[in-house]
């Protein structure tokens, strides 16, 4: 009976080492378009004094806040964080739980649980612009970047 105790504990041990290893193994490189938009992006103060800030980063998770005019997180604006894929120029940031997979599109399309949202940009010669489908369009320029 000892004998089976040690064998259950050295297969939990070594499947725990796998689940641990495969994340870092199985990561995927970053192609140049993708590489060309990792980092941080902010959009100009908007009407409401506010500006939204993106962190992509490198291993496809990203941030969205918002900021006031002092840089702060604006009050009441808690960040999201989620994941992020490029598909040609299209960028899609996704902070719905679950990191948008099927469940959790189903989950959010039948209105269970609305925390998160979809976000599409364009991307295209290292520039992000918000909103690309609608008449408002918002350009973002990287952090650190003082464009106008």
């Amino acid at each position: 009976m000892r004998r089976i105790t040690k064998r259950r504990l050295l297969v939990a041990v070594a499947l725990l080492g796998l689940a641990v290893a495969v994340p870092f193994l199985w990561r995927r490189n970053l192609s140049p378009e993708e590489q060309a938009v990792v980092g941080a992006w902010i959009t100009a103060p908007q009407s409401e004094g506010v500006s939204t800030e993106l962190v992509l980063g490198s291993d496809g998770h990203c941030r969205v806040r918002w900021l006031d005019a002092s840089g702060a997180e604006a009050a009441g604006m808690p960040p999201w964080t989620g994941r992020w894929e490029l598909n040609g120029e299209t960028l899609k940031v996704d902070t719905r739980p679950l990191g948008g997979g099927s469940i959790a599109t189903f989950v959010y399309n039948r209105g269970f649980y609305r925390r998160g949202n979809v976000w599409f940009f364009a991307a295209k010669d290292a520039e992000i612009i918000y909103s690309p489908q609608s008449d408002v369009v918002v350009p973002m320029h990287r952090t650190g970047d003082h464009r106008p």
